[in-house]
C-alpha cells in the first residue's frame, strides 16, 4: 500500500512539474517508467549527455517543440550516462537520440542524430 501511494504520488508530481515546465529532466529509472507508462499521452524522451555540442544545440529546439506541443505529448530529457540502464535498454549508442512512446507506454520509434531529429520534429504532432 505504501508503495502504491509513493508510486501515485510520484508520478502526480512527476506530471504537475512537466506541465509547468514543458520539458522534465528524469532523475531515475522509476521516474522515467512512470511518466512514460502512466500519462495517457504520448512521450517524446531526448537521450542526451553533458559535452555533447549535437546534444547542446538540439536543447532550445526540443524546448520550444515541448511548449508548441505540450497538449499532444511528454517531452521529457534523459542523461544518458546518469540514467545508462534507460539508455542501454533502448540500445541508445549516439547522442542525441530521440525516444518515442505511444500513449501506453510502447516504444514505437527512435530517431539518432541531427539528419533523423531535425526532419521529425518539423513534421511530428
Amino acid at each position: 500500500m505504501k508503495k502504491c501511494f509513493f508510486t501515485i504520488f510520484s508520478a502526480l508530481f512527476a506530471f504537475s512539474t512537466l506541465q509547468a515546465a514543458g520539458v522534465m529532466s528524469i532523475k531515475s529509472e522509476q521516474q522515467f517508467n512512470s511518466v512514460v507508462q502512466n500519462s495517457g499521452k504520448k512521450t517524446i524522451v531526448d537521450m542526451y549527455i553533458n559535452g555533447c555540442p549535437p546534444c547542446k544545440a538540439l536543447a532550445p529546439q526540443f524546448e520550444k517543440w515541448a511548449k508548441n506541443n505540450a497538449s499532444k505529448a511528454n517531452f521529457i530529457k534523459v542523461n544518458g550516462r546518469d540514467l545508462y540502464e534507460i539508455a542501454k535498454k533502448y540500445d541508445v549508442r549516439s547522442y542525441p537520440t530521440l525516444l518515442v512512446f505511444d500513449e501506453n507506454g510502447n516504444f514505437v520509434d527512435k530517431k539518432v542524430g541531427p539528419r533523423e531529429i531535425n526532419p521529425f520534429m518539423k513534421k511530428s504532432l
